[in-house]
């Protein structure tokens, strides 16, 4: 079954992540899911406040003339709410790895202590620019990487924000 508030494929009577009930509805499930869309809406808007969505990056420094990795951070994009509102730019400006012709960006995506972690790969931008990185999320919870720099930008395929 899938989720009608998170999109979430799952057996059981409770969605796993947003612990919205299975529902049945006697007689016409569309007129049952209209008569119910406004309370299914308003439970989406207060889940979706509780998901953090961010990426991993990478920090490397020099160690005796040999770039090595410093550390690993999560940095956050914003909830769920503010990127299904509109695409969210992260304000740090990553470099070019100019031999990828696509990135594997790993995406921290957290709600209520959980955390998953998937890979999402976005295009690279060709140019010897500076990027930045952003993300939305779409109507059917789906998610999008962007990267754009001074020359353009592109995006990921569509990735369900919830596997």
């Amino acid at each position: 079954m899938k989720c009608i508030v998170c999109g979430k494929v799952h057996d059981g009577n409770e969605c796993p992540v947003c612990k919205f009930p299975k529902i049945h509805f006697p007689g016409d499930p569309q007129e049952g899911l209209r008569t119910m869309k406004p309370a299914i809406d308003s439970y989406r808007d207060s889940f979706l406040e509780r998901v953090s969505v961010g990426v991993i990056t990478y920090r490397w420094k020099d160690d005796g003339g040999t770039i090595v990795l410093d550390r690993e951070e999560r940095v956050a994009i914003g909830t769920g709410k503010k990127l299904r509102e509109a695409a969210v730019w992260l304000e740090e400006s990553f470099a070019r790895i100019p031999e990828a012709k696509e990135l594997a960006v790993k995406v921290s995506v957290q709600v209520d202590g959980q955390e998953e972690v998937h890979t999402v790969k976005v295009p690279n931008r060709m140019e010897a620019e500076l990027q930045q990185l952003g993300a939305e999320i779409d109507e059917e919870l789906n998610l999008s990487l962007l990267l754009r720099n001074d020359s353009g930008s592109t995006r990921s395929e569509k990735e369900p924000l919830f596997r």
